[in-house]
């Protein structure tokens, strides 16, 4: 969240956040300091109980492209579940061992028909794409989005980078203005704000 703080005197402060892949909702005392409302969305069941007993407004269900039930793989330590197969994240994480699936079920972010929000966060894993897929009117109303993107394969047919800036530039107009962390392990944190 450093590098949207960083860029707020440019693109102005966020009225209200919507985070997708909530883990513990750490990043609330941000959205708390600029004074924008939050609501989250979380599928593991032990994490969703963590962001409700701090009394934050979520949701216990993954977000993609269609409705339905989906097999989540766990990650040990859950900090790194996705609805896709490991694949270089086993190489570059070995930390981060797997260890099972659960099934989960699986929402568009346009069914919540949430309104009044201007930020979206994407934390899912290498999912991002299907989230956006299943989010075309919800973006209308965005205009800053911070979403983790990959330049290697962490999982199995996950996009990369260049992928997901191709569907957000010409589409939704949106273009990207810098992203951080973990670009020496393959992944990293990217801005990216409505023209």
């Amino acid at each position: 969240m450093r590098l949207v703080e960083h860029f707020i005197p440019t693109i102005g402060t966020p009225r209200g956040v919507i985070h997708v892949g909530g883990f513990d909702g750490n990043e609330e005392r941000w959205y708390r300091e600029w004074g924008a409302r939050s609501v989250w969305f979380e599928p593991v069941p032990e994490k969703f109980a963590e962001l409700q007993a701090k009394g934050l407004h979520a949701y216990e269900c993954a977000l993609g492209s269609r409705p339905g039930r989906a097999s989540l793989n766990l990650s040990a330590s859950l900090q790194c579940c996705s609805l896709l197969k490991p694949s270089g994240h086993l190489d570059q994480y070995p930390e981060f061992p797997f260890s099972g699936a659960i099934e989960v079920e699986v929402r568009t972010l346009d069914s919540f028909a949430l309104t009044g929000f201007d930020m979206l966060v994407l934390d899912v894993q290498g999912y991002e794409l299907e989230v956006l897929k299943g989010a075309v009117e919800t973006l209308k109303q965005i205009r800053i989005i911070y979403c983790e993107v990959s330049i290697i394969e962490l999982y199995r047919d996950a996009p990369m980078f260049h992928e997901i800036h191709r569907t957000l530039s010409p589409q939704f107009e949106f273009f990207g203005i810098d992203w951080v962390d973990g670009i020496n392990r393959g992944w990293g944190d990217a801005l990216f704000v409505r023209r």
